[in-house]
């Protein structure tokens, strides 16, 4: 088994950043919270409860509108193709308090759900005036989104009324001409929400992958034709008409069954790019591949059900329903382009304060998603969205604290030498010991030692000059056991530097790949600080922490100060108190 080195990247760019931990990728991973929980509240509701709904990992919700008749909106979120004509005075009630709503942590990445199939009666893609008031209707919702400062607007095109919608019925034309009266349809609704809000984001549970649900990704345009499906086509006509600045996310709610083991929330991304690229049309395919997002959408009641023999029950890992929630969530992280989306059913993140007109679902009211899913669920979903913001005080409130130990007897690299302070090749200070290669032909051999002249802060440090590389070596051969995590935070200066620990077996064979410790910033011409957490693989005896150089020039040189590595507890990494055996 690899070694897993997670990163945390600066969550503002792609460029370099702290440790490595999970998320990977570009762009600030969020997660939005949807479900049962949310079907009948209002903004009050929303507003009466945004302290304690800023305590849990939401970034946002999905926002379900409400009738209100003083308004004439007599109306729901619901009945968006049902008929009724929306008007945007009909949300004039919405737009301060959603204002007031996208100004919390919680709910500033809400989408207000509106696109939706049909509740009471399937729409003739033939009838003109129907379809213009579908139209006009996802308008109004984008225009109050784009008002308010929500991203965008929600889709769930789910059979939920049997009523068929998506997919060819007998009354229907041929479905070749069938197909092309849904494209043009979807053109003229995506031209209404585009007009209404150019940058909007269309946050959809499902897009292609709807056609796969329990089913296997093979033979695509097979299994299309097969189920008369036209979601492809109305897709297409979406991406006819999408500005540059839009964006529309394949939600993937198949991911509620997608297991981090099989790796599965990272082939997410090739299903969506690849294996569904033939249903897409040739002229928009660079659409589909530079602006369909891939979200993924995960399961809460599938880790808090005591039905062990539900198709949608996850088990125990190290004794903890959590630790299986909180494995699959890291791996979505870093498979979605932004969002992971949460959705429950029997359940609800925090007790709500209900205000006169709203309610809350029944399914809500069997239990806190916390305490159905006990250990820390809010502290470990927390930590793996922004480790820089919430996972490193943590372990500098640990370090001032005493709670953990750095191993390194000799961090500030003190020496004690005679003569004139300067280099000093050949000698380092216990306990690091020096490793370099054998020079070539006509090659001075590398230069490693300590420099008695500076430091960063102090009057001492490691160094390493010369072509040929090398390194400053700690070697650890009491590790802790397989799963458990190391924290490695050093400073360094010089280019060329390349800061690693590797982890051997017990016959000192190395485990896995080269684990690179990323440095921070990017002017190595002054110090700067490099970071690791490391989780112990399967069959590893011991380590190396290697502090080296590469590539670097007759004259150049890499220095190292201040190196502190510590055991971290797992509570301390993952948030979970309840697993066993760390």
């Amino acid at each position: 088994m690899y070694l897993k080195l997670f990163a945390v990247i600066m969550m503002a760019s792609c460029a370099a950043g702290a440790l490595e931990l999970e998320p990977h990728g570009c762009g600030n991973k969020k997660i939005i919270l949807t479900g049962w929980e949310f079907s009948y509240l209002t903004p009050a509701d929303y507003l009466a409860n945004a302290d304690e709904l800023d305590k849990t990992p939401a970034d946002g919700v999905v926002i379900y509108i409400q009738r209100n008749p003083a308004v004439g909106r007599n109306y729901s979120a619901i009945e968006i193709m049902d008929g009724h004509v929306w008007k945007d005075e009909h949300f004039s009630d919405l737009v301060e308090p959603f204002r007031k709503m996208a100004e919390r942590r919680s709910m500033k990445h809400s989408f207000i759900k509106s696109f939706r199939a049909p509740k009471r009666s399937r729409l003739d893609w033939r009838d003109t005036n129907a379809w213009a008031v579908v139209a006009n209707n996802v308008a109004v919702v984008a225009r109050l989104a784009k008002k308010v400062g929500f991203p965008g607007i929600q889709m769930d095109v789910e059979d939920y009324s049997g009523l068929r919608q998506f997919w060819r019925v007998e009354n229907d034309p041929p479905l070749p001409e069938l197909k092309l009266h849904v494209r043009h349809r979807a053109r003229e609704v995506g031209k209404a929400i585009f007009d209404a809000y150019p940058d909007v984001t269309i946050f959809s549970y499902f897009g292609l992958s709807a056609m796969f649900f329990r089913l296997e990704e093979r033979s695509v345009k097979s299994v299309a034709l097969a189920k008369r499906d036209l979601l492809p086509a109305f897709l297409d006509g979406l991406l006819d008409v999408m500005p540059p600045t839009a964006r529309f996310q394949e939600g993937n709610e198949n991911a509620y069954r997608y297991d981090h083991a099989k790796r599965d929330f990272l082939t997410a991304k090739t299903r969506n790019c690849n294996w569904y690229l033939p249903l897409v049309s040739p002229e928009n395919r660079v659409k589909y591949l530079t602006q369909v997002i891939t979200g993924l959408g995960l399961y809460m009641d599938s880790y808090s059900t005591t039905n062990s023999a539900s198709p949608w029950y996850f088990p125990p890992i190290e004794g903890s329903r959590l630790e299986y929630l909180r494995r699959n969530v890291s791996q979505a992280l870093s498979g979605t382009d932004e969002y992971v989306w949460l959705w429950g059913e029997k359940g609800r993140w925090i007790d709500w304060k209900i205000t006169k007109h709203g309610r809350l679902h029944g399914g809500a009211k069997q239990g806190r998603w916390d305490e159905l899913i006990p250990g820390g669920l809010f502290e470990s979903l927390k930590l793996l969205k922004d480790p820089t913001k919430y996972l490193l005080p943590k372990i500098d409130e640990a370090i001032a604290q005493g709670m953990i130990t750095n191993i390194i007897s000799n961090p500030t690299c003190a020496f004690s030498a005679k003569g004139e302070p300067g280099l000093k090749p050949g000698r380092v200070p216990k306990p690091f010991g020096t490793w370099s290669p054998k020079p070539k032909k006509g090659q001075e051999k590398t230069q490693i030692g300590v420099d008695t002249s500076c430091g960063d802060g102090d009057s001492a440090c490691l160094f390493i000059k010369g072509v040929p590389g090398g390194c400053v070596t700690f070697e650890n051969d009491c590790i802790t056991p397989p799963g458990s995590w190391y924290y490695v935070k050093a400073r360094v200066k010089g280019e060329g530097a390349w800061p690693s620990l590797n982890f051997r077996t017990k016959d000192r064979k190395w485990l896995g790949y080269n684990n690179y410790l990323p440095i921070e910033g990017d002017n190595l011409q002054e110090w700067q600080t490099l970071r690791g957490i490391l989780q112990v693989p399967e069959g590893a005896d011991g380590f190396t922490l290697t502090l080296g150089c590469r590539f670097t020039g007759p004259n150049e040189m890499v220095r190292y100060d201040n190196v502190e590595l510590y055991s971290l507890p797992a509570e301390l990494v993952t948030g979970n108190s309840l697993l066993k055996g760390k």
